[in-house]
């Protein structure tokens, strides 16, 4: 990993807990700041909140899937730009 990307705020939207810590333990070793959410209402909350550099994101979730919070996030002019 280059030195770019350390420090750089990841948006983990995984409502599977065991595959939540897992990829959230390797992004973190590798200096990445995780965030997580379990569904879909908190992925689009905290997206908007916190202006994460990449959102990682499950489609199958409990609340709103992922396509619903792609969705969302693109219509909204501070999230439009976030890579999905």
């Amino acid at each position: 990993m280059t030195d770019s990307m350390t420090g750089k705020k990841i948006l983990l939207a995984e409502d599977d807990k065991f595959l939540s810590t897992a990829m959230g333990d390797k992004l973190g070793r590798e200096g990445f700041t995780v965030l997580h959410a379990a569904n879909g209402i908190d992925a689009v909350a905290m997206a908007k909140a916190e202006h994460p550099d990449l959102v990682l994101l499950d489609i199958i979730m409990p609340q709103k899937t992922g396509f619903e919070v792609l969705s969302e996030l693109r219509l909204d002019p501070l999230t439009r730009i976030i890579p999905v």
